[in-house]
């Protein structure tokens, strides 16, 4: 048998018998719908009975056995939890608070759970399966507890991981932007450094095919003149 289901065995699921008799009629029907197991009919006996008694310790306490055998952890955490602060006999405050630390560990409030076991002792300290069920929260606390600094741990590292990738990414970013801005400014100053083309008005160009006109003129003129002289020379020698 493993601990979690001898824990769930040690819950005290015995049915509390009050005398008032305003709400014993009730309580009474309702603990014989519990023990068939007819545990809504039940429930609405004992609801019977708190109608009588709002403060019915039996009625709460069997409402809390009820919802827990249902798995209704929190509506049983309720009807326990507000028992467990009357001003009641050591016994039933013991039950009820050791009932109350069992709801508490059906829903993995272990810090909670072990608060209530230690008041159930604090009742009936002799109470060996409050000490072995309080033991056992603690337990779970602990590794509780452990899980979380774990998880804590791993997602600082996780968080780490992102900023430091993120920092990469932004680096990365930075230093292409950095090199398209040289790039840029190298362009421009080789831009800068190359002969610029000038652009010439329309009538300075006409001047400027005038005066190569003029120029290549001059240039013919002279090539004729040497030839006529180059010619009278010749034939003169001949002569």
């Amino acid at each position: 048998m493993s601990r979690l289901v001898l824990f769930i065995i040690l819950m005290n699921l015995g049915i509390v018998k009050v005398l008032a008799q305003a709400e014993n009629a009730q309580i009474r029907k309702g603990n014989k719908e519990f023990k068939k197991a007819n545990f809504s009919n039940a429930q609405v006996k004992y609801t019977g009975a708190l109608e009588k008694n709002p403060l019915s310790f039996g009625a709460n306490y069997n409402l809390g056995n009820t919802a827990f055998v249902q798995k209704n952890y929190e509506e049983a955490t309720k009807h326990f939890a507000e028992i467990s602060q009357l001003n009641e006999n050591a016994s039933n405050l013991a039950l009820a608070n050791f009932n109350l630390g069992n709801s508490y560990m059906a829903q993995q409030k272990y810090q909670e759970a072990v608060q209530a076991y230690k008041t159930a002792l604090k009742h009936n300290p002799d109470d060996y399966e409050a000490k072995y069920n309080l033991s056992y929260a603690q337990k779970k606390l602990k590794e509780s507890q452990q899980n979380q600094q774990n998880q804590n741990k791993e997602n600082q590292q996780d968080e780490n991981k992102n900023e430091n990738q993120q920092n990469k990414e932004n680096n990365e970013e930075q230093n292409q932007e950095k090199q398209e801005n040289q790039n840029q400014q190298n362009n421009e100053n080789q831009n800068q450094n190359q002969p610029q083309k000038q652009k010439i008005s329309p009538q300075d160009a006409q001047r400027l095919l005038k005066a190569i006109d003029e120029a290549d003129k001059k240039v013919q003129q002279k090539l004729a003149k040497e030839k006529a002289k180059a010619s009278k020379t010749k034939l003169e020698k001949d002569w």
